[in-house]
C-alpha cells in the first residue's frame, strides 16, 4: 500500500501516539498567493489605505507566509 494514509487510520494512530508527528493530522492547505493578495488588498481597501500602504500590506503578508524572502522585493 502506497499514498497518504487514510485520515480514520491517522485519527487512530495519532489518538495511540499523541507525540509523535508522523501522525498529527494533515496541516491544512496554505491559501493560494492570489488568495492572499487578494484578501489583503479588499481588507485595505475596506480600512481606507492609499496605495503604499497596500503595497506594504501586501509585501508583509506574502513574507510572513513565507511566500517572498525577506529584503527587497
Amino acid at each position: 500500500m502506497t499514498g497518504p494514509v487514510p485520515e480514520h487510520i491517522r485519527a487512530r494512530l495519532h489518538k495511540r501516539f499523541p507525540h509523535s508527528p508522523l501522525w498529527a493530522p494533515a496541516p491544512a492547505p496554505a491559501p493560494a498567493p492570489w488568495e492572499l493578495i487578494r484578501a489583503v488588498l479588499a481588507q485595505g481597501r475596506k480600512d481606507g489605505l492609499d496605495d503604499l500602504q497596500l503595497a506594504g500590506g501586501v509585501y508583509a503578508a506574502l513574507v510572513s507566509h513565507g511566500l517572498l524572502s525577506e529584503g527587497r522585493a
